[in-house]
């Protein structure tokens, strides 16, 4: 590093005391034992009368010296950061004004071993007369000072110093302040709030004050780095990294920028660059588990793989640095599951510890890292082999580190064993890994000092007396997790949301919870509210869709408890606020009536809330992925960030206005009731201690109890639920009882228009069922669904309230008929039928009544998007997918290997300004979500089509017949021209092109019975023909 101690000299601070004043120096430096004896101020004493000195430094406190306690063998003991005066003569070594250490008299030590920025005051009254208070006042120091207003004039130095190896002396601000003072003056100014008094007498006075981040911004500001030496400004980095490192959670977006931008002044070619690429790199990958946000962590392994490369072999901070990348790529596996991570971390490791000698200082570290990469990618690959070296590897760790070496980092080496120990149980069910594995766990916790990795460990815990008790029913096994979970759910301040998420769904989801009584209903009051703290307006679909992954079930096992308490209302919101988080952040940022109150008595709040909502609303995956390997670029996530910062402040002042209190927030019970307007909303929950129908209704929020249905059974049911015995099993366990309790017992008479339609709100498991078709079909009597109701579905009562608060769509002026046709598609299988059904749809859309305009995009994507912004219906017929990965889901389209059309994509396509009416997806699953993880939040084609703007969505449960696509499309648009496009006519059209499609169903079955001779009800069903009418559904308003 280039020497800067000549223009430092040139910039220091000189200032006469006998002149009274204030004076001050703003300039971020660090010094260590190394650094060279300069004053960072200066000051002249003239002789005279009492002078009242006042010295205020801006430092951290990294240090502890007692010289009583001096250990030979522990370093860190030794180590101190102090504070001196020194007088300076012109002679001082060549007028590089250094001065030795004998000539120094230190005025101040800092204490602490924090990295925390401190205020120290320390205030003396010189040539006053001192009285006997119990303190010292013949010390040397005291001595010194007494000398002041003695003979001639001074100049004094102030030096930061730092002695012995490990510690450096941060300092950003000193002022030196003037007053006069006379011997009547005994008294000391009353000190800031939040200060501690150090020391306090007659003459002196000392205190310690912390420093907060409004303060700290001030300091930055009064640098200037333009005027700042080359040393200087690393030395800023070299805090601001040192700040972040230790306090990741309290960075603010404008600290990550800021640091991005000073990183990048630094040349390539720097030596220091590398180490401020690994930090910065080190501070994101904390950020991004702190925050689950993936773009993070992408941009950490990227900074870092850069650190890396720039760092010669054989350097140790290579070995840090491949070892941090190591442990990044493990982390990035648990978040993304592609095992090329976990193998790039096992051949690094294995590089490395065949490169460096057994005495490596990093040795330790990497078996560690290497033990946490086979275990991460022999866990994914069933691999028992490949475990059993994780754990030897992980004994030998132990077995070489040197003797007292640190392990309290949640990632050291007995955590690590832990984690391998558990993993191996898993996969084998040997119970003496696992017994290992939680005497670990409780010892590793107990030496722990860090507050969230002691909660993330009692977490772990928690899990492996759980797994163990599901394996030998110990009641004390059970009991001791309970009180882990508990303890992980209570620490607010200390544990990481997502860990608080995951203790709260194992309690709330524990049978014997609701023995607990009123403390159930407390937890459940308090967890769910977590899980709508991770719909952060920032974060993309795959961070919300994977974190929200570990809080399913917490809803709806919050509504159970809330029923058992007799509490109906408090179980409908806790639906509402734990279930459709990404739909109902989606819903906040685009529905515009949102506002219409606030337009109108404060148009200047809705102009800045239509703005930063604006910005926010279009999230851009591809760009995210583009920019995730960009070191220094201002990131999309810093940009999100900041504006949901600013939206979030906007929110807390529109909020204060009168009648605008519940802008922006979750449904209350009234709004609930409002939803109900067109008819009965009506939500299944299915949680282990109970299921119930949840009613809303305008009168009000009711429950029935559903006692015949559990999860068992719906696990059992759900690989046969396409069959006719599953209709019959859903009209007896849920839909009789509800139907029943609403009054809806027969076949109601008159117009469609006339009958009951209930909105259904399925959750969990029960999303795969046709609840709609729920019913004895074949026989008679008409206990089915299609014979009393007309069925809609939502993903929330949110999502209806928001939908018709939607501008209605006028067939007139908003646009046409956008039809799609993929009778061929590249490596799937030719749909005969698709011609035939878009010829049926073309002909009626542009005939009379309807009279529509008809546009036929190109089949690919990008033309398939702009129609969607453009036209008021689509009509797609084709091949669907419902991938593993929601997100992926997708219409096949001519470039479906290349770009295809992904649910992802329709998340971030905003319909809102000109919102369409109708997207009827004639594919197979489109209304399909396989992934349990996520059955709550709705993230299937026929959701996101309705999320992006379209009023209705007509889609399918799993697969459908290509002849019976056209049956089915031509009775729903024949039915749309009889009773016209609007919010009544989509619902009853399906319903009335079902229960048509079912009777000519019914129709074929008598005619086959009756050829068989013999009852159709008591035929075995696999004489049946399928159901093929079922699986049709409708997602609307």
């Amino acid at each position: 590093m280039e020497d800067a101690s000549s223009s430092l000299s040139e910039s220091i601070s000189r200032i006469e005391l006998s002149e009274p004043g204030l004076f001050s120096r703003t300039s971020p430096e660090t010094f260590d034992k190394d650094t060279p004896r300069h004053p960072y101020m200066t000051f002249t004493t003239i002789p005279g009368k009492s002078q009242h000195l006042v010295v205020r430094i801006w430092s951290h406190d990294q240090g502890f010296c007692n010289p009583d306690l001096v250990d030979p063998l522990d370093v860190y003991a030794n180590s101190c950061t102090w504070f001196a005066f020194g007088r300076l003569r012109s002679t001082d070594i060549g007028g590089t004004r250094q001065i030795s250490d004998e000539d120094l008299h230190i005025f101040q030590s800092n204490v602490l071993a924090s990295r925390s920025l401190y205020c120290h005051t320390n205030e003396w009254k010189i040539g006053m007369p001192a009285e006997a208070d119990g303190h010292d006042d013949t010390s040397p120091l005291t001595q010194f000072l007494d000398s002041f207003p003695k003979g001639s004039s001074q100049e004094i130095g102030v030096f930061p110093l730092a002695k012995y190896p490990y510690w450096e002396n941060v300092l950003w601000k000193m002022e030196v302040q003037i007053k006069n003072c006379d011997d009547e003056d005994d008294g000391w100014q009353t000190g800031c709030h939040g200060e501690t008094t150090l020391r306090l007498s007659r003459t002196h006075r000392a205190t310690r004050r912390s420093v907060g981040p409004e303060e700290k911004n001030s300091l930055r500001r009064q640098f200037n780095p333009d005027e700042a030496t080359a040393k200087t400004v690393i030395d800023l980095i070299s805090w601001e990294i040192a700040q972040k490192q230790e306090h990741p959670e309290a960075l603010s977006t404008e600290d990550i920028m800021k640091l991005r931008q000073d990183i990048d002044s630094i040349p390539v070619n720097h030596p220091m660059r590398p180490m401020f690429l690994a930090n910065l790199a080190i501070i994101l990958a904390r950020r991004s588990r702190s925050l689950g946000t993936l773009e993070y962590l992408n941009q950490a392994i990227s900074m870092m793989r850069e650190a890396v490369a720039s760092i010669p072999l054989g350097e140790p901070f290579r070995d840090t640095c491949s070892n941090n990348l190591g442990l990044m790529l493990v982390v990035r596996f648990e978040r993304v599951g592609d095992v090329k991570d976990p193998e790039e971390s096992v051949e690094l490791m294995r590089q490395m510890l065949a490169r460096n000698p057994p005495a490596s200082p990093s040795r330790v570290t990497t078996m560690v890292v290497l033990a946490d990469a086979l275990r991460q990618r022999s866990s994914r690959l069933a691999d028992k082999r490949g475990l059993r070296e994780a754990i030897a590897v992980c004994r030998e760790a132990i077995a070489t580190a040197a003797p007292g070496e640190p392990d309290d980092d949640g990632e050291g080496f007995f955590p690590t064993l832990m984690k391998c120990l558990a993993a191996y149980n898993d996969l084998t069910g040997e119970a003496a890994h696992l017994d290992e594995a939680i005497q670990l766990a409780r010892e590793v916790i107990a030496a722990t000092r860090d507050d969230a990795i002691r909660m993330n460990l009692t977490l772990d815990l928690g899990l492996y007396l759980d797994r163990r008790f599901s394996q030998k029913q110990a009641a004390e096994d059970r009991e001791e997790s309970a009180e882990c979970f508990r303890l992980v759910v209570q620490s607010s301040e200390t544990s990481p949301l997502m860990d608080r998420i995951v203790a709260g769904r194992h309690l709330l989801s524990r049978p014997e919870t609701l023995q607990l009584g009123n403390e159930s209903y407390d937890i459940a009051n308090y967890v769910v509210p977590l899980v709508s703290q991770l719909a952060t307006l920032r974060a993309n679909p795959a961070d919300h869709a994977f974190n929200l992954s570990s809080s399913m079930g917490i809803a709806s096992d919050a509504a159970a408890i809330a029923l058992h308490h007799g509490e109906e209302s408090t179980a409908a919101i806790f639906l509402e606020r734990g279930r459709a988080i990404i739909a109902g952040r989606l819903h906040f940022l685009r529905t515009e009536a949102d506002t219409t109150e606030l337009r109108k008595h404060h148009p200047e709040l809705a102009g800045s809330f239509e703005t930063l909502r604006q910005r926010l609303v279009t999230l851009k995956s591809k760009e995210m992925v583009e920019t995730a390997g960009s070191t220094f670029a201002s990131s999309s996530i810093d940009r999100r960030e900041l504006d949901e910062n600013q939206l979030r402040e906007l929110l807390l002042l529109i909020r204060k206005k009168d009648g605008l209190d519940g802008f922006g927030s979750t449904c209350i019970p009234d709004d609930m009731c409002r939803a109900a307007a067109q008819g009965p909303v009506v939500a299944l929950n299915v949680s282990v201690h109970r299921c119930d129908a949840i009613i809303v209704q305008e009168s009000g929020v009711s429950a029935v109890r559903l006692p015949n249905l559990c999860q068992e059974a719906i696990r059992e049911r759900t690989a046969d639920v396409q069959s006719a015995r599953t209709l019959e099993w859903l009209w007896d366990v849920i839909v009789d009882p509800v139907l029943d309790a609403l009054g809806f017992t027969s076949v109601p008479t008159g117009d469609f228009g006339q009958w009951p339609h209930i909105w259904w709100i399925p959750t969990g498991s029960l999303t795969r069922f046709p609840i709609h078709a729920a019913g004895y079909h074949l026989e008679a009597g008409n206990r089915t669904a299609l014979d009393r109701v007309v069925s809609s579905y939502c993903s929330s009562i949110r999502a209806i309230i928001l939908t018709r608060l939607r501008r209605v769509w006028e067939p007139t002026t908003d646009g046409s008929v956008a039809v799609i046709s993929m009778k061929d598609t590249p490596g799937l299988d030719p749909l005969a039928n698709t011609v035939d059904e878009i010829s049926v749809v073309r002909e009626l859309c542009a005939s009379d009544p309807l009279n529509l305009s008809i546009v036929s995009p190109k089949p690919y994507r990008d033309e398939a998007i702009t129609a969607l912004k453009s036209c008021g219906i689509f009509h797609f017929a084709g091949h669907g997918h419902a991938a593993e990965n929601p997100l992926e889901s997708l219409l096949y389209l001519e470039d479906w290997n290349s770009n295809p059309l992904t649910v992802m994509d329709l998340i971030e396509t905003d319909l809102g300004i000109s919102p369409p009416f109708l997207a009827y997806l004639s594919a197979c699953g489109t209304g399909k979500n396989t992934d349990n993880k996520s059955a709550d939040e709705s993230l299937h084609l026929t959701g996101m089509f309705q999320l992006t703007g379209f009023r209705h969505v007509i889609g399918t449960l799993w697969e459908v017949d290509d002849h019976l696509c056209v049956d089915m499309a031509r009775k729903v648009y024949e039915s749309l021209g009889e009773r016209g496009l609007n919010d009544t006519s989509v619902g009853i059209s399906l319903h009335r092109a079902t229960r048509a499609l079912r009777e000519e169903w019914l129709d074929s079955e008598m005619t086959e019975a009756r050829k068989r001779g013999r009852d159709v009800a008591l035929v075995p069903e696999a004489f049946y023909k399928a159901p093929l009418w079922v699986p049709y559904i409708h997602f609307g308003v």
